[in-house]
């Protein structure tokens, strides 16, 4: 059965999801056979002096020496076919993400594409691939007919389409009408990031003695910070280049992560490597603002992630490739419009992150109250005792990404048999507070009391400590907030032992940290007062989401989504 089409339900054929990009196989194809042929030249030109050398003396005969330079050539075209082969495959990204695949043309759009064939016969019966190769070499007449076999839902090929029809110099009527369709489906006209960027380059001359300022680009758009002050001497790598206030700079390597920024005042003439290409903005064409906005979304990522995944084994964006990309361009007044729109939005956001952490539990709540060790008022990681259930009987299971770091909740819980987890994982019941153990998901407060587990019983992570309320003498939701706070988890990070990167809360700090713990009525009364403030922290968190929702639909417009 097929649901009907929403605005947040579609289908897509799963030889969609199978395809890859015409245009992304053939330009691997052209860069692998140019790459290897150039690595096997001066092979083949040894080889050749060698079999020459040979001829000359009499070692081989011509018909020998044709047949060494043959199986070398094909020995070299078997490994660069065996090559592309393998970064075709490599490069072929199975995504469910719906701009790549749904078409952005509209209801009303596809209706007149559709039309716009009425009287052309379809040429039919090949796949995407072998129609776009066609389609390179077909006169206007058989053009047409390929174009009519075009699925108009299909977002790759009505992008092809709109490529196949930009670039052809001369149009009957027809085919400008085709060509209008899909340009009514692009809310703004699209332009090269070349006509909007000036490759800078300033290279220094280290200086002894002389302070420097290295930066670093963090990913998604969200800035450009100081990574360290360093002096001349102890910079080791060569090739030093200074950057200006304003300049636009990428990171080659992180550029498919959105390692884009602008360079603030406090970093004017820092200093960057190769590694960090950076721009003159030309701001008669492009606002400062409105270009992050618009390369900081997946449109702009799924981009880079085309032409680079695969390609030539290389995961670094360089500079010619990424000034070849396209962006939505409006005039600059309506760019200007767009830009007050966000900045709106982001002053919601803004507001709300300070509310929030003004919010955060502060541990001055519980510090004056008597201090108690964990084995006077609760069970730490209890053992496992599971009465009255059997071993097909519905449990819940929590993985370490179920629990939200941000809201301290579970908020996706599978049902799994009693069977497949009573070995091997984290057990606790109704009421426990889990606690994660291990870094950086402990840092972050990835935390929770457990509530509504199927049949009282649930089994998660094993990097889980699991605290158990001896509710005579404390609250199970007065530990949770207890252990969510920052000083609680600052303490705990200090006694962390193992590995860099995996780190992980022992369970003797659990036993030996003292907790301040007053009387149930008084913890009452704190529980009842945080309790107010999340409440008035899950309203703020859902001010901040709607915002950033209202930005992503501002941006996805312009995009033509």
């Amino acid at each position: 059965k097929i649901p009907p089409k929403t605005k947040n339900c579609f289908t897509v054929p799963a030889d969609w999801i199978k395809q890859i990009d015409p245009r992304l196989k053939q330009r691997i194809i052209t860069e692998t056979a140019e790459q290897l042929k150039k690595k096997f030249a001066e092979k083949r030109k040894k080889e050749v002096e060698k079999l020459n050398e040979r001829l000359e003396k009499e070692k081989i005969t011509k018909k020998q020496y044709k047949e060494k330079v043959w199986q070398f050539d094909n020995v070299m075209e078997n490994n660069i076919q065996n090559t592309t082969a393998k970064r075709i495959e490599k490069a072929h990204s199975y995504s469910f993400n719906l701009q790549n695949y749904r078409s952005s043309l509209r209801d009303e759009q596809i209706k007149k594409w559709q039309n716009a064939f009425c009287d052309i016969k379809i040429k039919n019966g090949s796949n995407i691939e072998a129609r776009y190769e066609e389609l390179l070499k077909a006169d206007d007449k058989t053009a047409l007919r390929i174009l009519a076999s075009f699925n108009s839902e299909s977002g790759l090929e009505m992008d092809i389409a709109r490529e196949y029809l930009s670039k052809l110099e001369i149009k009957n009527k027809k085919l400008e009408e085709l060509e209008e369709i899909l340009k009514e489906a692009q809310k703004f006209p699209f332009e090269n990031l070349s006509n909007l960027l000036k490759v800078k380059s300033e290279k220094i001359k280290k200086e002894n003695g002389k302070k420097y300022k290295q930066i670093t680009i963090k990913l998604y758009g969200r800035g450009v910070i100081l990574r360290q002050e360093i002096l001349g001497e102890e910079i080791k790598t060569d090739g030093q280049y200074k950057v200006s206030t304003g300049d636009f700079i990428m990171s080659k390597i992180d550029a498919r992560s959105g390692a884009f920024g602008i360079v603030p005042e406090n970093l004017d003439s820092a200093i960057v490597t190769s590694s960090f290409p950076y721009f003159e903005i030309n701001t008669d064409l492009v606002k400062q603002e409105f270009l992050i906005a618009i390369i900081t979304k997946p449109n702009f990522y799924n981009q880079i992630n085309n032409m680079v995944a695969g390609a030539t084994g290389r995961r670094s964006v360089e500079t010619d490739d990424f000034l070849s990309l396209k962006i939505p361009l409006p005039p600059l007044e309506v760019q200007q419009e767009i830009v007050e729109k966000i900045e709106r939005q982001k002053g919601i956001i803004e507001g709300a992150e300070k509310i929030s952490s003004g919010l955060a539990v502060d541990f001055d709540v519980f510090k004056n109250f008597n201090k108690k060790y964990i084995s006077e008022f609760a069970e730490l990681n209890p053992r496992k005792n599971i009465t009255g259930l059997k071993d097909n009987d519905k449990v819940s299971f929590v993985s370490m990404e179920a629990v939200s770091d941000e809201l301290g909740k579970i908020i996706n819980v599978v049902e799994k048999e009693l069977q497949e987890v009573k070995k091997g994982y984290t057990y606790f019941k109704n009421d426990d507070v889990v606690f994660a153990k291990i870094t950086p998901c402990m840092e972050n407060g990835k935390s929770a009391l457990v509530a509504n587990l199927k049949n009282g019983v649930g089994f998660g992570s094993t990097e889980f400590h699991v605290i158990r309320a001896e509710k005579s003498k404390a609250l199970p939701k007065y530990i949770y907030y207890l252990v969510r706070t920052k000083y609680f988890r600052d303490c705990a990070k200090e006694k962390m032992t193992g590995a860099s990167g995996h780190k992980r809360v022992p369970e003797e700090f659990m036993t030996n940290f003292k907790y301040p713990v007053p009387p149930l009525e008084t913890q009452k009364q704190i529980v009842a007062r945080l309790d107010k403030e999340m409440e008035t922290l899950e309203k703020v968190r859902e001010l901040k989401k709607q915002a950033e929702d209202r930005i992503n639909k501002i941006l996805e417009e312009v995009w033509g989504g």
